[in-house]
């Protein structure tokens, strides 16, 4: 094992996990990391400087502050470069893609059974200009991106990042936590009340009265309100627990399962204006921002790591690290919303198109529930597969380090993979909710 003494040296502590050089030369007087060969001298030519956990730290100024005599041993360490905890990631993104898109169809196939007709794209209620909000069959409140939508949207999101960068402290960051939170709660509902509608169908029509004037609510309703609070509280109070991450997942796929079921790309076209346009959001301030500004760290990158509020903003899914020595472990391997939601608003377009193709070419008209069964031949598997494969290769790129070691564009680059895709499927113009 590779290991040596040091003399003179520089120890920070503080509340991040895991080790991280600070500053130092370290000049390698050998070349072998044979285990079997003796260990490599190692010189520095400056003072070496470490960072280290913050219990860690305690621990050492206790046992000084009671003139205990401590010699510290510096180890290197090989970190592999992908870990397990990626193949998790991928597996409940491309679960939660999956699994929204096809909350989305089962609703469009309960619209287009009351409308009783199939959707053309000259069809009003898929409208290609202004805003556009309608009731879904499941109840739901639908809103379509529009092509100024898709625009302001990119637009928007830069004002709110700079707005981030400059103004977000720790009560600034305790305002998104509530937020988050109340969202998460509302979202774990709705998720969870069609799943117990079916396992309790005498109960899913049963309804009490609220004291005060306050109408009435269905009792299972009733009874999910207090559990879904209490999963978003639990969170937000030990949100800095090691077993914390688990209910910040599951809050955050309901947000996301609860965006894709509620908020739709009309067609193609709109599709092939918002998702470039992400692209070059996040190449911009991930890659060329830094560039134009001297260099210094990715305004993205800053607000991701939490900025004055030295946490991690909530709209990520993390799992931490299942590889590599115990004292990386703390870490965690994580993924934007937006890697999500936007490629799975593709994907669920895709669900949509093949769901009122299959019903056009029935022979009994639009039959919903027929049309919801037939609709697994077309572009939906397809992009799915696009997005998982774009997905796999952003594994790639970090893992050879391809664009460097800072976040990249990954959820465009599956956005591009998957449109591309069904671009040339589509190539006969006969989509349904619109034309390429």
């Amino acid at each position: 094992m590779r290991s040596w003494f040091i003399f003179a040296a520089l120890l920070v502590w503080f509340s991040c996990a895991g080790c991280i050089s600070m500053g130092g030369v370290i000049n390698s007087t050998g070349n072998s990391s044979s285990p079997s060969q003796q260990p490599q001298q190692r010189n520095f030519s400056a003072p070496p400087g470490i960072s280290i956990p913050r219990s860690d730290g305690t621990q050492l100024l206790s046992e000084l502050q009671s003139g205990a005599q401590l010699t510290i041993q510096w180890q290197l360490m090989d970190v592999p470069p992908l870990d397990a905890s990626a193949g998790l990631l991928w597996l409940m993104a491309v679960a939660t893609v999956v699994a929204g898109s096809l909350w989305c169809g089962s609703d469009y196939a309960v619209e287009l059974k009351g409308w009783g007709c199939v959707s053309t794209p000259e069809d009003p209620r898929h409208g290609s200009g202004g805003s556009s909000s309608s009731h879904g069959g499941g109840g739901m409140e639908i809103l379509e991106i529009t092509m100024k939508g898709a625009i302001g949207f990119v637009v928007v999101s830069s004002a709110m990042l700079l707005l981030l960068y400059f103004f977000l402290s720790k009560v600034f960051f305790y305002v998104i936590l509530v937020g988050f939170a109340c969202a998460g709660a509302q979202a774990l509902g709705v998720m969870l009340l069609p799943v117990l509608c079916k396992a309790l169908p005498r109960l899913a029509s049963t309804s009490v009265s609220l004291p005060w004037g306050w109408g009435e609510v269905g009792v299972l309703e009733l009874l999910l309100t207090p559990v879904a609070l209490a999963t978003a509280v639990v969170w937000a109070v030990f949100r800095n627990a090691g077993w914390s991450w688990v209910l910040q997942d599951i809050l955050g796929i309901a947000i996301m399962l609860l965006v894709l079921r509620t908020l739709r790309l009309p067609n193609l076209r709109v599709a092939c204006v918002l998702l470039p346009l992400c692209f070059f959001y996040d190449i911009f301030w991930v890659f060329l921002q830094p560039m134009l500004t001297g260099g210094g760290t990715s305004v993205m990158v800053e607000v991701a790591g939490g900025g004055d509020s030295h946490e991690f903003l909530p709209m990520l899914l993390r799992v931490p690290r299942l590889s590599g020595p115990p004292i990386i472990r703390g870490s965690y391997s994580l993924l934007g919303f937006g890697d999500v939601i936007l490629p799975g608003l593709l994907v669920a377009l895709m669900r949509r198109i093949d769901i009122s193709m299959a019903a056009a070419h029935s022979s009994e008209g639009v039959q919903a529930k027929k049309a919801g069964c037939c609709a697994h031949g077309g572009y939906f598997v397809p992009t799915v597969m696009g997005y998982g494969a774009g997905l796999l290769l952003t594994y790639v790129a970090l893992m050879f380090s391809w664009f460097g070691d800072q976040g990249q564009p990954v959820s465009w680059l599956r956005g591009w993979v998957a449109d591309l895709g069904m671009l040339g499927a589509s190539a006969d113009g006969n989509c349904m909710l619109g034309k390429a």
